[in-house]
């Protein structure tokens, strides 16, 4: 259906290359000036090519075919007789009746062989919309069942992709939460060794307590064999030492009850420290295995990760560091981390340790950092305060994603949308140049219809010119924003203009328009 428009395009095409050469050929037959043999001198070779054309686009129809061979032996006679009446005129000869007789007939074949071509066109053209409806009463189903197979598609290709976000969004969580963890477990682990050693130095006192206690039950043991001894042999010369042994005896096991007694609450004692030492030490084990998990985490994801003290010193650095900016763990821990900003950039962290230690959160922060070859990437940064038990910020968490390449991605961008502006608003500029000289040229002119056509191309070549100029505006591209100049006018007026713009290309048909009254819309002209 396509080629048979433009097969019928270009049989109108073909007319109107004639009628221009018989009109460039009239007028230097009146006027004797050989400007107006312009459109006469390319009018053959347009028309050869037209019809050449023609018989591409009709290769599959022999009637069509047929018709074109007689169209282009119609132009060559046509062609013939403009030559020759153009001829006489050079070598002053009178033009006869019957030369232009015979040219007035050689164009009304043309016309003729032209119509009976549409009309054969229009034919094969009804009889592909007959089978073009009848297959429209199938294809819907169709399209229908394909639209059913896009749409699940897509559904599904949606919810793929949702869920890979939310599995990104969930690991992150999971990964700022095991870093606060992190965080906390180190400072309970601290906390748990200064009770651990505040329990060695309570049991080394206790032991030492200990220790003096037998070795004054030792001596006391000691003193009271040697004093039986002497009390066994004076007993043997008074009963009055007897009885005062007895009484010395008795005060002797008081004591040795007593420090029983002492030695029984210092073994309690030493039984709670021990099973309190043992729950500190099964903590410790279980904030270990929490600590080496969050470090298998923190190891195996691709973003850098990296821990410091608020003074820019690293603590941490992992193996998506290692990857990012070169350095190795072992080069790292304990250096500045000013090495990797750059020396323009040396202001940023101040100003980054001065909020954190506010307790504030820094989010997506893009700047510059720099490798260890020397090159500068792009990076997106996510800072947090690290926190002790008493909620103090004692350092920096950092995470730091290499965005260089969706930078470059960026600029090749804008730099495509700027060559493309440039190449084609200079020669919609060239065009715009060259009508407003034409105009100039046929001020005056009585041909109201050439510059009635100049004045619309003009304004068609402003109104191409505003549209590029939305279009291809960068800023308004990256920031998703086409403005809308929205004004009340006319809309009788603009249909009005696209019916004059029209009849100026379409011949075979009158269009006309009768507007109801006024109609006012708010929109964009």
């Amino acid at each position: 259906m396509s080629d048979s428009s433009q097969v019928m395009q270009k049989l109108e095409k073909v007319l109107s290359v004639m009628k221009d050469a018989e009109t460039g050929q009239r007028g230097y037959l009146l006027t004797g000036r050989t400007d107006f043999l312009e459109p006469y001198n390319g009018a053959y070779r347009e028309a050869q090519r037209l019809t050449g054309e023609l018989a591409t686009l009709t290769t599959d129809n022999p009637l069509q075919q047929t018709n074109i061979a007689s169209i282009q032996n119609i132009l060559r006679r046509r062609m013939d007789i403009l030559q020759q009446m153009i001829d006489k005129k050079q070598r002053g000869q009178n033009i006869a009746p019957d030369d232009l007789n015979a040219g007035k007939s050689a164009m009304d074949a043309l016309r003729q062989a032209v119509a009976k071509a549409e009309t054969d066109e229009q034919l094969l053209l009804d009889e592909r919309n007959t089978r073009l409806n009848h297959y429209t009463t199938i294809v819907p189903v169709f399209i229908i069942l394909a639209a059913l197979i896009a749409l699940a598609i897509t559904i599904y290709s949606y919810l793929n992709v949702v869920q890979d976000i939310r599995e990104k969004d969930r690991i992150r969580g999971e990964l700022e939460v095991r870093e606060r963890e992190t965080a906390s477990l180190n400072e309970e682990l601290t906390a748990s060794n200064e009770e651990v050693v505040a329990s060695n130095e309570e049991l080394i006192t206790i032991n030492e307590e200990l220790t003096e206690s037998r070795e004054e039950l030792k001596s006391l043991n000691e003193s009271l064999e040697y004093k039986i001894e002497e009390r066994t042999r004076a007993l043997a010369h008074s009963e009055e030492e007897t009885q005062s042994l007895n009484e010395e005896l008795t005060a002797t096991n008081e004591e040795l009850a007593a420090a029983n007694e002492e030695l029984i609450t210092t073994n309690e004692e030493l039984a709670d420290n021990e099973r309190r030492l043992q729950q500190l030490l099964q903590e410790v084990i279980l904030a270990e295995e929490r600590s080496a998990k969050l470090a298998a985490i923190v190891e195996s994801s691709d973003d850098a990760i990296i821990g410091k003290t608020l003074e820019g010193i690293v603590t941490s650095w992992n193996r998506g560091a290692e990857r990012t900016f070169g350095y190795t763990e072992y080069e790292m821990i304990g250096e500045s981390i000013l090495i990797l900003i750059p020396e323009d950039r040396q202001h940023e962290e101040p100003l980054i340790i001065s909020r954190l230690k506010k307790g504030e959160r820094i989010d997506h922060y893009e700047t510059i950092r720099r490798r260890k070859d020397g090159t500068l990437i792009d990076v997106s940064l996510t800072i947090s305060p690290i926190r002790n038990k008493a909620g103090d910020v004692i350092g920096v968490s950092k995470i730091a994603r290499d965005i260089t390449e969706q930078k470059r991605d960026e600029q090749r961008k804008n730099d495509f949308i700027g060559m493309a502006s440039h190449e084609l608003k200079t020669p919609l500029t060239s065009l715009t140049a060259l009508i407003q000289v034409l105009q100039q040229k046929v001020k005056g002119n009585s041909d109201h219809f050439m510059m009635s056509v100049l004045a619309r191309a003009n304004s068609q070549t402003k109104k191409m010119a505003a549209l590029i100029n939305g279009f291809l505006n960068v800023s308004r591209l990256e920031s998703g924003k086409l403005m809308i100049e929205q004004h009340p006018f006319e809309l009788n007026n603009l249909i009005g203009e696209i019916i004059d713009e029209m009849r100026l290309s379409i011949s075979t048909h009158t269009l006309v328009f009768e507007p109801v009254g006024e109609l006012y819309v708010d929109a964009d002209h």
